[in-house]
């Protein structure tokens, strides 16, 4: 479950640098 938590930490990451980038992508 080591692989998930990492996945999870990396979306959430993810997620929170989307929100403040905007539409940096």
């Amino acid at each position: 479950m080591l692989r998930l938590d990492a996945f999870l930490m990396l979306k959430t990451k993810e997620d929170r640098r989307m929100i403040r980038g905007g539409s940096n992508k």
